[in-house]
Formats: structure tokens, C-alpha cells, sequence
């Protein structure tokens, strides 16, 4: 599995991989197909990450521009390294349930699914904690149907085979950063 750093250039038309924030921030991950053709482009990127595909589908709706406003809300305060529960309110970040995880040893863990989402608005990034302490993995984006209470099943059900595929990856030493971002070195140093 591939991973790729969101930081604040992403959904801009100059696209640019530039070093992560203060040390004790969150690194803030979402998952690639594939390893981007090089050198690498917005284009390129876009191709092999499932997040700016589906932000790219949103594209001239006003989804995309509530989208890209949460996204940076989340960066902003991401450096900072506090709780997400101390920087977002429980109306903009709460948890949506626990999925279960069997990691390639056997053992059966559960994590808590969350996610942030605008006000006032149909937009939610689901998430949950990856591997390190300050690690967040944005397993998708979507755009919740109105009148519904509770985040469908379905979207659960999808963040739940990203972490699965996420934690059979870090099981297997498969799991990497994009070259530019690291490679699979940079990855290693966010293990507990």
C-alpha cells in the first residue's frame, strides 16, 4: 500500500510535496493504489489517490469547495499535535463506530472509526488512527445523503477494508510513503 502525506497544496492548481510540520504534529496519511509515475504532478497523483479522485469527481459543485475548506480546517490544526477532540467541536468530529481488524498474527483487534465533517453541509472525511502516535489515516471522503441521521453502512463498510488493507500492509512491511515523502524509511519512523 501507498501512502501519501495531505498537506495544504494538495487540491491547488501548483501541486508541491514540502516537508511535514513541527515534530510533535499529526501526520495526516491517505492511501494510493499505486506508486505515482515520476516526476510527480497533481495529474499523476490524481490518477493513484482515491481521495482526489473522489474530490476531483466534486469538481465546479459546491461539495468540492466545502470539502476543500474542511480539509484545510484539519491542516491548520494538525501541527499542533492536540487531541482532535480538543481543536473540533462534537458537532464537527465524532466517532462513528468500531470495525473490527484480524491482523495477519490472528489476533482480532477493534478501532474506532471517525469523522470530521463542515457544518451545515453533506461532506464527511472518515478516519482512523494509524500506526505511530501522531498518526491519522484518512481512509475516504463522501458526500452523506440528506435526510439521513447516521453515516450509512456502506461507508463504513469501505473504511473498514482501507484499514484492513492499511494494517495487512504495515503487517507485511508493504506499506510505504510516496518517494517524495519519504519512501518506506520515512514511513518506518511513525512505528509505536
Amino acid at each position: 500500500m501507498i501512502l501519501v502525506e495531505i498537506h495544504d497544496g494538495l487540491f491547488h492548481e501548483h501541486f508541491r510535496i514540502r516537508p511535514t510540520g513541527t515534530e510533535n504534529g499529526w501526520r495526516v496519511l491517505t492511501e494510493c493504489d499505486a506508486q505515482p509515475a515520476l516526476p510527480l504532478s497533481l495529474e499523476a497523483l490524481a490518477c493513484v489517490c482515491p481521495l482526489l479522485r473522489e474530490a476531483g469527481e466534486l469538481s465546479g459543485q459546491n461539495h468540492f469547495e466545502d470539502f476543500d475548506a474542511l480539509k484545510d480546517e484539519i491542516l491548520k490544526r494538525a501541527p499542533g499535535g492536540r487531541a482532535w477532540n480538543e481543536v473540533f467541536d462534537d458537532k464537527s468530529l465524532h466517532d462513528i463506530g468500531e470495525v473490527v481488524i484480524t491482523r495477519k498474527s490472528g489476533k482480532v483487534e477493534r478501532h474506532k472509526l471517525f469523522q470530521f465533517q463542515k457544518r451545515n453541509t453533506l461532506v464527511r472525511v472518515a478516519w482512523a488512527y494509524g500506526n505511530g502516535r501522531k498518526t491519522m489515516l484518512i481512509t475516504h471522503m463522501f458526500v452523506k445523503p440528506g435526510g439521513k441521521k447516521t453515516t450509512p453502512q456502506n461507508e463504513k463498510d469501505r473504511a473498514q477494508k482501507v484499514l484492513q488493507k492499511y494494517c495487512d500492509a504495515v503487517d507485511t512491511s508493504l506499506v510505504k510513503l510516496i518517494d517524495e515523502q519519504g519512501g518506506r524509511d520515512g514511513f518506518l519512523k511513525l512505528a509505536p
